[in-house]
């Protein structure tokens, strides 16, 4: 059982950590960036949903809750939400974001 790839300390290792962590443990949401694009894919169940918002000097705020930063109602151009396994990506144009959800 286990990895070729892994000496047998640390198979041992997994194999015990393994009993003591649930299969949903783990980050609600997985980030990611180039620069140019940005990317947040949600954890299977759900456990935390995410809430987005965007401003008119594109600002991109992503959290579990709303209200973490506060952002004036008069900047924010758009917000909403997230559920599990949808993907929140934002991709910088020359003429602008383009946002898409998949």
């Amino acid at each position: 059982m286990g990895s070729p790839l892994l000496n047998e300390e640390r198979q041992a290792f997994y194999e015990y950590h393994a009993i003591l962590m649930e299969p949903w443990d783990g980050p609600a949401a997985v980030a990611f960036t180039d620069g140019r694009q940005i990317g947040v894919t949600l954890d299977r169940n759900g456990l935390r949903p995410a809430r987005y918002l965007i401003t008119d000097d594109d600002i991109v705020l992503m959290a579990s809750e709303m209200g973490v930063l506060d952002i004036p109602q008069h900047k924010i151009v758009r917000n909403g939400g997230y559920s599990p396994a949808r993907c929140f990506w934002l991709i910088c144009r020359p003429v602008g974001w383009l946002m898409s959800s998949k």
